[in-house]
């Protein structure tokens, strides 16, 4: 295969291999030593679209099984109704030759799935121990129009991956893809997957709609803090919708006042951190709090950070004492009202 790394050089490749790739990581992983202590990828990824009809014969919609079943094996065009497209360059234009390259790579016909020898083949090279693992294409699906497809899509992935991937290999779990557009289909997914053993905890993708404070996912998060574990958030990018984008250059136009004075309401850890970080920025800044001492302990918590900011040779004492003059503690509200931004950070556990 010839891969037109520019316009006039070109890369001749007879055949592909994860292994051979990473020779030398796997020298590295030796030269340091790397089995001698245990590594563990928390954020670890494969390409889930590439099984994409085994993942369909676990959807439990008739009509969107059989769409799907259709859909890969040949489609009516360039569409498809469950991944929503995205415009990106992280092949860096194919230079990254494993992007190119991944689906040409040969496994052994074992009987193992081929994702389980491509996986291992990395960790191994590379001196990886354990790894929970991500899918990567269903990172946009939290854009989906469709609510019901991506519920289908969370159900029919996570049951596939537990019986075909990790119920194969102990040394990969997996943190469940939740479905946030719909609600009742996060619960269900929580209350099907959370107690496997291979799951060790729950996945929102940041791109998405819906709010994470609607109550409508309380019982959600209730039902994860009764399993005891953790809902992370897996961010992503989307060129597709730019509303977002548009709207902060719209109030950017608006707003054409500077930030003289900002004011940060709760002098929690939070709080006293964004006040330290206003007042770095050179920015004077108003905690308030009702307790005297919540303000006291944030003022020694930024004298703290300060010294030792100090102490390793990353600002000066001058420095110090500047940024330190710009934090103004408070406990009567009255004194914000001067205030161009006010950021807050009360405690909720109070």
């Amino acid at each position: 295969m010839e891969l037109p790394t520019s316009d006039f050089h070109s890369q001749s490749i007879e055949s592909f291999n994860t292994s051979e790739l990473l020779t030398n990581a796997a020298r590295q992983r030796d030269a340091r030593n790397y089995a001698s202590f245990p590594i563990i990828d928390v954020d670890c990824h494969h390409y889930e679209n590439e099984s994409i009809k085994e993942i369909i014969e676990y959807f439990d919609d008739p009509v969107l099984k059989q769409m799907g079943k259709l859909y890969t094996s040949g489609g009516t065009g360039g569409q498809t109704p469950f991944n929503p497209g995205l415009v990106g360059y992280q092949d860096v234009a194919g230079r990254v030759i494993r992007y190119p390259l991944r689906k040409t790579e040969t496994s052994p016909a074992d009987g193992t799935h081929r994702d389980l020898h491509l996986s291992l083949r990395w960790m191994d090279a590379m001196g990886v121990d354990y790894v929970c693992l991500f899918p990567t294409p269903m990172l946009s699906m939290g854009l989906h129009p469709q609510a019901e497809v991506e519920a289908a899509m969370a159900k029919g992935y996570n049951r596939w991956l537990l019986d075909k991937i990790t119920s194969r290999e102990e040394r990969i779990k997996t943190m469940i893809y939740v479905p946030f557009n719909d609600p009742e289909a996060a619960y269900q997914v929580v209350e099907e997957f959370g107690d496997h053993p291979d799951v060790i905890g729950f996945m929102v993708v940041s791109v998405r709609y819906n709010a994470v404070h609607n109550n409508a996912y309380m019982k959600t998060y209730a039902l994860i803090e009764e399993m005891g574990k953790p809902l992370a958030f897996h961010g992503s990018y989307t060129w597709n919708d730019q509303l977002l984008g548009k709207k902060a250059k719209a109030w950017e136009k608006k707003s054409d006042k500077a930030i003289e004075r900002a004011a940060v309401l709760g002098a929690g850890i939070m709080g006293g951190g964004i006040a330290l970080q206003s007042a770095l920025s050179g920015v004077p800044v108003s905690l308030y709090d009702a307790s005297d001492a919540a303000l006291g302990k944030a003022q020694a918590r930024i004298g703290s950070y300060l010294e030792e900011r100090i102490g390793k040779g990353r600002m000066t004492a001058a420095e110090a004492d500047a940024a330190s003059d710009r934090v103004h503690t408070c406990r009567d509200p009255g004194g914000l009202a001067d205030c161009d931004l006010v950021v807050e950070a009360v405690v909720e556990d109070a």
